[in-house]
């Protein structure tokens, strides 16, 4: 989604911004990757800036939130707390790499990470 051009039906961009998919990749389910993943690799790597054994939360488990718990664990996080309101998201996200998950519909968030 280089510049937003990714909503547009054509677009220039800088051969650098583009990359080949295997044919094996559907183009449709990879579209996560410029998105999702980039973008939560850029927030744990340089706004974040995890390192192993370092406590973080990750609050909402869309699409963003899930590729931050996976980066979080691959970058060493000791602790992974995982907050959002649907219980279905909390338990993929401890398949994803999340230590904790907190229901904040049903707890108060802070007052339980804090503890």
């Amino acid at each position: 989604m280089y510049s937003m051009g990714g909503l547009a039906e054509y677009c220039v961009v800088p051969a650098h911004a583009l990359a080949v998919l295997p044919k094996s990749l559907p183009y449709t389910e990879s579209a996560i990757l410029g998105c999702a993943v980039f973008t939560a690799y850029g927030a744990m790597a340089h706004a974040a800036q995890v390192r192993p054994g370092d406590a973080i939360a990750v609050i909402g488990i869309g699409g963003v939130g899930s590729s931050c718990l996976q980066i979080a664990r691959a970058f060493g996080a000791s602790e992974i707390i995982a907050v959002d309101v649907q219980d279905e998201k909390l338990q993929k996200a401890k398949f994803l790499g999340a230590t904790h998950c907190v229901n904040a519909s049903k707890e108060d968030a802070a007052k339980t990470i804090k503890v």
